[in-house]
């Protein structure tokens, strides 16, 4: 995995523990040829269900999110949502750009049609409050939306599809159409970017008072070692030595001196700065543990066990941060989490890569954290899948590989190939929890290969999986 650090592939296949496929440019699949050898009777299957697809699925009118017009394509997602206060927005790969930018459309009206305020993002919660409040700042002076995503996102995510959402947010805030105010928040267990850890030690410990040479419960030298803890974190390094200890014990200083300046806060700061800062630092020292776990010894069963293990122990902080985000009674919001399929997928221990192999045994996900804690129909997971074209962001682009014929993604090649598809974007949403139940489409219940989790071939129960995806037949890089 080489993944810039606090990027949604890195986030999403370092908790799932799945490359991202390199894709080698191969034949295009929207001739929609079956591979050399495949059996005639297979290749007659392929035929059918690529004509069932057709049927069950929805034509999108488009994928470019701040285009003008009638959003009636979209009603569907919104049937299929119902009153789901989770939405997962759930990117295969973080260089999609033609997912990327179908699914701000599907946030944006989202957000319009059935009163989501909330955006989740794969930043801390530290990064998310930074963004919420550069978006706050630029409220009634409408967009651009180029400063608000550099500070609270950072430059990974300065592309059309996020600026388009953000943008959309700055006016709800500042009054101007459809839908609620919008609020933005980060759900990621760790630091996402070096320059943000800095940032936040700086401000945790100015709204506490600290001085620089110490103070409230917090003298200079914890003050320092604390500084260098929160850059450790922020770099993704792991010191296991007796000085990592001590910089824990400088961090867990600071949250004690917080919990005791509670009154004092609580009564000369806004609302939530108290939660906001103990969660900040009760995560940094949780996520600070999970990453300074010495590497597994011992036999490559035991030691994926306990890969396992600490990657459902991310989960399940990430999950923690979405819920708490949903808030109760006034405060209850409907939150739509932008993240990867790796994340958000169900049941994905059960999902079989090449030769059978179970590469999640053990791991629960995002997805799976979620709707244990919700249940199911509070929950939907909206996937993207592209049939063809380049991703990435450049100058580093490559080719999707060809997809298995079989897959949802092969099947969508080979329907949009005859032409029929409604829309320039020969794009469409499939609900799996609805179609699966119409004549000729029952097959979609059973097990079938994709590479919808990261760019990874896996067979699994798709409609178990998520509850929808969106079926591109053709993407393009990143659009900056």
């Amino acid at each position: 995995m080489n993944a810039p650090r606090g990027s949604l592939a890195a986030v999403g296949l370092a908790l799932a523990g799945a490359p991202c496929a390199s894709g080698q440019p191969g034949p295009d699949p929207l001739r929609g040829a079956a591979p050399p050898g495949r059996p005639a009777g297979e290749d007659a299957t392929v035929d059918t269900r690529a004509e069932r697809l057709l049927r069950v699925a929805s034509p999108l009118r488009t994928i470019e999110p701040g285009e003008a017009g009638e959003s009636t394509d979209l009603a569907p997602i919104a049937r299929a949502v119902g009153e789901a206060r989770v939405v997962l927005l759930a990117l295969p790969d973080d260089g999609d750009g033609g997912a990327m930018l179908a699914l701000s459309r599907v946030a944006r009206f989202l957000h319009e049609a059935k009163g989501f305020d909330t955006v989740a993002w794969p930043v801390s919660v530290y990064e998310g409050r930074v963004l919420d409040r550069a978006l706050r700042e630029r409220a009634g002076k409408g967009p651009p939306a180029h400063n608000a995503v550099e500070q609270g996102l950072g430059p990974r995510f300065q592309n059309a599809a996020v600026r388009s959402l953000v943008e959309r947010a700055i006016s709800a805030v500042g009054g101007a159409g459809p839908g609620p105010v919008m609020r933005m928040t980060g759900y990621e267990a760790g630091l996402a970017r070096p320059a943000a850890a800095s940032r936040m030690g700086d401000e945790l410990l100015g709204l506490l008072g600290v001085p620089p040479e110490g103070g409230r419960g917090v003298d200079s030298s914890q003050r320092k070692l604390f500084a260098e803890l929160l850059a450790a974190v922020g770099a993704g390094t792991s010191l296991r030595t007796d000085e990592q200890a001590a910089r824990r014990r400088a961090a867990e200083a600071v949250l004690a001196a917080w919990r005791a300046g509670r009154a004092r806060l609580e009564s000369e700061q806004p609302p939530g700065v108290y939660a906001w800062g103990e969660r900040c630092l009760t995560q940094l020292l949780e996520f600070e543990a999970l990453q300074a776990e010495p590497a597994a010894a011992g036999d490559a069963a035991s030691a994926a066990e306990r890969t396992a293990t600490r990657r459902t122990q991310r989960a399940r902080a990430i999950a923690a941060n979405v819920l708490d985000a949903l808030g109760e009674g006034a405060q209850r919001r409907r939150v739509l989490v932008w993240t990867t399929t790796a994340q958000a997928a169900r049941g994905l221990s059960e999902a079989a890569g090449p030769g059978g192999r179970a590469l999640f045994a053990g791991q629960r996900t995002v997805g799976d954290e979620l709707a244990a804690a919700l249940g199911g129909r509070a929950v939907y997971v909206l996937a993207a899948v592209s049939s063809s074209g380049e991703v990435g962001r450049a100058p580093e682009i490559r080719s999707l590989p060809t997809p298995d014929p079989g897959s949802p993604e092969g099947l969508w090649a080979r329907a949009a190939a005859g032409g029929t598809v409604a829309g320039a974007a020969r794009a469409a949403f499939l609900d799996l929890r609805t179609a699966p139940g119409r004549e000729g489409a029952e097959w979609l219940t059973g097990p079938m290969p994709s590479r919808a989790v990261g760019g990874f071939p896996l067979t699994a129960r798709w409609a178990e999986v998520f509850d929808g995806v969106i079926l591109l037949a053709k993407t393009e890089p990143v659009r900056p």
